[in-house]
C-alpha cells in the first residue's frame, strides 16, 4: 500500500533531482540558480533560518479517500508547496519566484505520475506574496498541488 508519506517523499525527491532540467527552459530575465536536495524540505517555511536563498517547502495539507472497493480507495492528497527566495532586489525576487513556478509547472507536466507512483498530479492554484513576514527582501509563492492515486489495502 502506498501512503501519503511515501508520495510526499517521492514529490520531494523528484523536485530535488529533476527541477534543474527545466530551469533553462524558463524565459526569465533573472538567473535561476540550480537547486539540490538541501533546497527542498518537508517543513513549514522558516525563511529566517533557511539555509539557501531559494527554498522549496513541502507541506501536506489535506487528504480525502473515496472508497472504490473493499480493498482500495481513490485518494486525493493536497500538498502545499511554498517557494521562497531572498537576498536580492524586490523586482528580481518576483521574477525568480515566478520563474521557479514555471519550472515546477513544466516538471509536473513531465512527471505527472511521479515516476509511476500516482495516477495524476497537477497544480490547482497559486498565490504570490511580494513580502513575507513584512520583509520586502523575501518573496514567495504558495502553490497548491493535487495528487491523485489508488490506495490499495490488500
Amino acid at each position: 500500500m502506498k501512503t501519503d508519506l511515501q508520495i510526499t517523499n517521492k514529490f520531494e525527491k523528484i523536485i530535488a533531482e529533476h527541477l534543474n532540467d527545466f530551469l533553462d527552459q524558463v524565459e526569465c530575465s533573472e538567473v535561476l540558480e540550480k537547486i539540490s536536495a538541501k533546497n527542498v524540505v518537508q517543513d513549514f517555511p522558516d525563511v529566517d533560518n533557511s539555509i539557501c536563498p531559494t527554498m522549496f517547502w513541502i507541506v501536506p495539507s489535506y487528504g480525502e479517500n473515496e472508497e472504490l472497493s473493499v480493498g482500495s480507495d481513490f485518494t486525493t492528497l493536497q500538498i502545499t508547496l511554498f517557494i521562497t527566495s531572498k537576498r536580492d532586489k524586490q523586482c528580481n525576487l518576483q521574477k525568480k519566484v515566478f520563474g521557479y513556478l514555471a519550472a515546477i509547472e513544466m516538471l509536473l507536466w513531465q512527471y505527472s505520475d511521479l515516476e509511476g507512483d500516482v495516477d495524476f498530479t497537477d497544480i490547482t492554484s497559486y498565490d504570490f506574496y511580494p513580502a513575507i513576514e513584512g520583509n520586502r527582501n523575501v518573496a514567495g509563492m504558495e502553490v497548491t498541488v493535487r495528487v491523485q492515486y489508488a490506495k490499495e489495502f490488500i
